[in-house]
């Protein structure tokens, strides 16, 4: 199983420059994208691994290979990327590169946080309805033009020049700041031919995932969310698995695991708890779908 890292301060010490507060929930970080020197870095972030909280990059020219998921992506241009709690994710430059005598121009600005930051009582899934970018099967990446790129770079610069006070009005700042970047990549989600949700499949994958992210009660059967979107069991998993290669009831099954391990690793609720909250009146039952699906067992999981 994968290495899981929960806390964002022990995650970032490999970046040369980074703005800590609010008890390690947000953090803002920065690197050169090449860095010869700093091996550690790659060491770390290379291997395919979990994080219990959000991420948003900004990479300026950018030639990383990334997997997000399952996603694998590699492109040279400036792009955003978007990142939930418990994706697999890894970074690492090409193969071919030099990084000895590299001398790309690349920088990666990193934004971290816990839904927590944004408010004591935030869940995960909020965020995710909120923020539909964070969906776990939405494009995870998005190319952006110069003029987003400066747009972004002046509020990342803005944010690191404000003085460093561990005050509650400091923290208010730097909330504002995250979410008036979560609002402009909302817009830049929303725009642009390449951007735009355009066939009906992907619509109602949206659609299925707002349901599943919405979630506060245990989940409902495939048939039951066709039925709240007006559609027969046979199209929406037709339309799924057109726009994701994928069944609804692996996006259920996604979520599901989504949910409970952020409950898991929350450690406020017992497992018998977290099991009805997910649909399973039987304990052992929930053990064993967890493991069957993870590796591992709840109670183990907490552990990690």
């Amino acid at each position: 199983m994968q290495y899981i890292y929960d806390d964002i301060q022990e995650y970032t010490q490999a970046f040369a420059s980074r703005t800590m507060v609010n008890n390690h929930k947000f953090c803002l970080c920065s690197i050169k994208e090449y860095p010869s020197d700093n091996k550690q870095y790659y060491k770390r972030y290379k291997v395919p691994h979990y994080r219990t909280f959000f991420e948003i990059a900004i990479i300026e020219n950018d030639s990383m290979q990334v997997q997000i998921g399952d996603t694998i992506s590699y492109s040279s241009s400036s792009v955003i990327e978007v990142i939930s709690p418990y994706q697999l994710f890894s970074m690492k430059p090409p193969v071919n590169l030099d990084l000895k005598n590299n001398n790309a121009s690349s920088r990666i600005y990193t934004i971290l946080f816990s839904a927590s930051f944004l408010g004591k009582q935030i869940e995960d899934y909020e965020i995710q309805n909120q923020y539909p970018y964070f969906k776990l099967h939405t494009l995870p990446r998005y190319s952006l033009t110069k003029d987003e790129l400066q747009s972004f770079k002046y509020l990342i610069r803005s944010m690191k020049e404000e003085p460093v006070i561990e005050t509650k009005e400091y923290s208010k700042l730097l909330k504002s700041y995250l979410k008036l970047i979560l609002l402009k990549i909302s817009l830049i989600t929303k725009n642009g031919d390449t951007k735009a949700i355009i066939s009906r499949s992907e619509q109602i994958t949206s659609q299925f995932e707002s349901l599943l992210s919405k979630h506060t009660s245990p989940f409902l059967s495939i048939p039951e969310y066709a039925s709240l979107m007006n559609i027969s069991p046979a199209y929406l998993t037709e339309s799924i698995k057109r726009a994701t290669g994928k069944s609804a009831q692996t996006l259920l099954i996604d979520y599901k695991l989504l949910f409970a391990k952020s409950l898991i690793k929350q450690g406020k609720t017992s497992i018998t708890e977290i099991a009805d909250k997910i649909g399973f009146s039987d304990n052992s039952n929930f053990v064993k779908f967890f493991k069957r699906h993870t590796g591992t067992t709840p109670r183990r999981f907490r552990d990690l």
